[in-house]
């Protein structure tokens, strides 16, 4: 009797390294299959194994993974989950379910899932930056701020942590702050693209244009992005007077397409500036096409301009209607009267002047009133 007693457990051993065997080869196909990116037969490999196995964490993290890869987070949350109450501890699944409750829009677990880590390992400083920039994404800033100090407590050198907690206290408005830590950050990796852009745009909002200027040399020194330093750098140069300049960065931001409207009333002032009329003509063509902010207005105006020094009223006139009707500039109502007078149509000169005059603007009051002398003069003659 002890014999038999003895085959059967024999056999139920052997069939369970068999079983045991064959599970293992199951589980190096499901990996190569997840590694040639065949996450769909890679998942049907895993749900047989799972059957057999189904308090196996790693199976389920697994599993959790290819659902994730096709789309499928909702399954995904559901296998990381039965995975955690298994193997509470493991970083994988930890980091796994946190990106996941992220798409899902689950903002709170995600946070909890990534302070789980930081429970795990106080002193892992990415840990700390993964849960400031989740907290960010959910505009938890003050708390963000919290945990960006203290993952570059723990890894001085994490330039990310940096780049973020400049960023952060930039568009909170703590300028100070920010260049602090933009310089700290610097003075560990001099070359940090991201921190010199920083630096740039805290200049450029306090505008220390030579600051800006330098900036943007040494930041297109250190990185090919030209996209990132040629407008600011191409405005700066613009408000110090140096339109050469100006217009070589802009024509950097032309033909890597960063360029904007903005961009292009810039460029176009900077060739009015240095007397090239049809470069200005062409860059304010385009900005007034693109009539996105509220350059429009002066781009249309400083058309308006060329029209009429190249002795087209007419069409200048037209250009000065549109802008007017923008915000309804008065000074508009003044240049339109001066080519009126100029095209000899003395009534449409008097009322334009007339509407100028009674709009309360005070630049061109003086003018106004000696042209208008002259209308009526001009007027007068006619009827005699």
């Amino acid at each position: 009797m002890k014999k038999n007693y003895t085959i059967v457990i024999l056999l139920f051993l052997c069939c369970d390294l068999y079983a045991g065997e064959q599970q293992r080869d199951s589980l190096f196909v499901a990996d190569s299959l997840m590694e040639a990116y065949q996450y769909a037969k890679a998942r049907e490999v895993l749900y047989s194994i799972q059957r057999f196995r189904p308090d196996n964490a790693d199976v389920l993290y697994k599993l959790a993974y290819c659902h994730n890869q096709m789309g499928n987070y909702f399954d995904g949350k559901i296998y990381l989950e039965n995975a955690y109450k298994i193997d509470s501890s493991g970083v994988n699944i930890i980091l796994q379910l946190a990106q996941t409750y992220n798409k899902l829009g689950q903002d709170d677990k995600a946070v909890q899932a990534y302070k789980r880590l930081i429970e795990l390992d106080s002193t892992n400083g990415y840990y700390y930056r993964i849960t400031a920039l989740e907290l960010s994404n959910n505009r938890k800033y003050g708390e963000s701020i919290y945990y960006l100090k203290k993952a570059i407590h723990y890894n001085d050198l994490d330039m990310e942590s940096y780049n973020l907690l400049a960023k952060l206290y930039f568009n909170s408005g703590l300028f100070n702050h920010a260049k602090d830590i933009a310089n700290t950050g610097l003075s560990k990796n001099p070359r940090n693209a991201d921190l010199i852009f920083i630096n740039m745009r805290i200049a450029f909002t306090l505008r220390n244009y030579e600051e800006v200027t330098e900036l943007g040399e040494m930041g297109a020194s250190v990185s090919h992005d030209s996209s990132r330093w040629n407008l600011y750098t191409g405005y700066a140069y613009y408000y110090r007077n140096n339109y050469t300049a100006c217009i070589q960065w802009l024509l950097t931001s032309v033909r890597d397409g960063s360029i904007g409207e903005q961009g292009y009333t810039y460029l176009a002032n900077s060739y009015l500036n240095t007397g090239d009329n049809d470069n200005a003509m062409s860059c304010l063509d385009k900005a007034i096409k693109m009539g996105m902010d509220n350059n429009l207005e002066s781009n249309l105006q400083n058309k308006a301009i060329l029209l009429n020094d190249q002795g087209k009223g007419r069409e200048s006139l037209q250009l000065f209607e549109k802008a007017y009707h923008i915000y309804n500039n008065p000074k508009i109502l003044y240049r339109q009267a001066t080519i009126h007078y100029n095209l000899k149509e003395y009534a449409k000169a008097r009322t334009k002047l007339n509407q100028y005059l009674r709009s309360g603007d005070k630049d061109f009051v003086s003018e106004a009133r000696q042209l208008l002398t002259r209308v009526d003069a001009i007027t007068k003659n006619k009827k005699k």
